[in-house]
């Protein structure tokens, strides 16, 4: 068997692929890469007797006119004559896609065809020489140490199981293959012309690379194997420190409900919190370098004594809090201004995707809901409808529980309370006018203050569907 059936036999064994899948995706683009992938994959199969079920799947991205179609043609008729199932997909626009729009493409693609054919596991052909440009793409486009794990053998992209099993080939190896067993493929004419990042890598800068080391692929390719050691190492010391500095939270404000206490991080090695700060950019898809990270390290330092804390923006929608405590990323969201009047507490009422409901009480309870529940137990004694349920309004007062006179306004009350800015505008409001009787899961106004001799006691309940 030939080195390249070879090394796809034994990636097989190593990743139990029989085991855990019936049948394989092969992206086919008719390439020298896929083309070999292809052949070899089914060989390897054949001669082995392995119980596995090959699907060629094919993307037309329509860029090249006739010839994309020619392309499509090809990978169709070749899949044929090696009996192998064969899907293809031509998007309907011809306009010319970007580096980034064209993987996306790609990747719908995958995961349709994953549904259609009832399989996670799909193999690309990606070889040596990819990761090796992709090092050097990364490197000069801005990347962590992370980033330049580059491509992976294995890789989970949300419901598919993506297998690389060429990454250590050679694409001269590849091309022996082909030649060697009088296989055919296509050119893409686009991979000759500079104008994407990638090309222009491999057109025109290996020449330089060549000229100062014949050998600078395996090179490269050790170093990115090194730098898979060591990040994975980190990785590993990095997920036991998350036990003490990760929390969830049900905020709905905080992305991913996780929240990182500030002062475990600060004591972190400073490679573990760099490592640290690029995974949480990654996992919210926000570009990430290493001036970024920097600037980021150094707010969560500037703010950890600060009780109120400060806010950054790190993209045009997301925002990161900081305070001596804990931080995290949040997604500001536009005001709701709506406004729900209640008329009849016989009622069940719906508001921002909240069931709001008042029940009668006949004595006065032995014990009371503490501040941050759902529900809270008053008295109307002193009030007459209509109320009203909404969000915070510029004019809002409130007189704190416990108080017997006097009032405050609102935004004081949410500092007592140690409410933070970002989060005001999300806590569901009980009114009369501009006066708060109730702010949810924070504290209720005096004037709902049950008594022994309270006639109108009342249990409200404001629940999320």
């Amino acid at each position: 068997m030939q080195t390249l059936e070879n090394t796809i036999f034994n990636f097989i064994n190593q990743y139990q692929i029989e085991k855990k899948y019936k049948s394989i995706l092969v992206g086919f683009s008719g390439g020298a890469d896929s083309t070999s992938l292809l052949y070899a994959l089914n060989n390897v199969i054949k001669k082995n007797k392995i119980n596995l079920q090959i699907v060629a799947i094919h993307l037309n991205h329509n860029q090249r006119g006739v010839e994309s179609d020619k392309d499509e043609k090809f990978c169709s008729d070749l899949c044929k004559n090696l009996n192998i199932d064969f899907y293809s997909y031509k998007l309907n626009s011809n306009k010319k896609l970007s580096e980034l729009e064209a993987r996306n493409e790609r990747y719908n693609f995958f995961k349709i065809a994953s549904q259609k054919f009832d399989t996670k596991c799909i193999f690309l052909a990606h070889n040596q020489n990819d990761n090796v440009e992709t090092f050097f793409y990364r490197i000069l486009k801005g990347t962590s140490p992370t980033g330049l794990k580059c491509i992976l053998p294995y890789r989970k992209n949300e419901n598919l199981e993506i297998y690389r099993p060429m990454l250590y080939i050679k694409r001269i190896d590849i091309e022996n293959y082909l030649k060697l067993n009088k296989i055919n493929f296509v050119i893409d004419c686009t991979n000759l012309q500079s104008d994407f990042s990638r090309n222009y890598i491999r057109n025109k800068m290996k020449t330089h690379f060549l000229h100062i080391n014949k050998n600078y692929e395996d090179v490269i390719s050790n170093l990115i194997n090194i730098i898979n050691l060591q990040e994975d190492f980190l990785d590993k010391i990095l997920d036991k420190k998350l036990k003490d500095i990760l929390t969830f939270d049900n905020n709905e404000l905080i992305l991913n409900k996780k929240k990182y206490n500030t002062k475990k991080f600060i004591n972190l090695n400073l490679a573990l919190k760099t490592k640290l700060i690029s995974q949480i950019l990654q996992e919210n898809k926000l570009d990430w370098n290493y001036k970024k990270i920097n600037e980021i390290c150094t707010f969560i330092f500037d703010n950890s004594n600060l009780k109120n804390g400060k806010i950054i923006s790190i993209s045009a929608e997301l925002f990161l809090f900081s305070n001596s405590q804990y931080f995290y990323i949040y997604k500001k969201k536009p005001k709701n201004e709506e406004c729900l009047t209640i008329y009849n507490l016989n009622r069940i009422y719906e508001f921002d995707g909240h069931k709001i409901f008042f029940e009668k009480l006949n004595k006065v309870p032995n014990n009371f809901p503490k501040e941050d529940e759902d529900y809270q137990v008053v008295s109307f004694d002193m009030l007459t409808l209509p109320f009203s349920i909404r969000y915070r309004q510029n004019g809002d007062i409130i007189q704190p529980f416990g108080f017997e006179n006097g009032k405050m306004k609102l935004k004081k009350y949410f500092i007592n309370k140690g409410i933070f800015k970002h989060n005001r505008d999300k806590i569901i409001l009980l009114t009369s006018k501009n006066e708060i009787l109730w702010a949810k899961n924070i504290g209720l106004s005096n004037k709902l203050k049950v008594l022994d001799s309270s006639k109108k006691i009342y249990k409200i309940v404001i629940k999320k569907v």
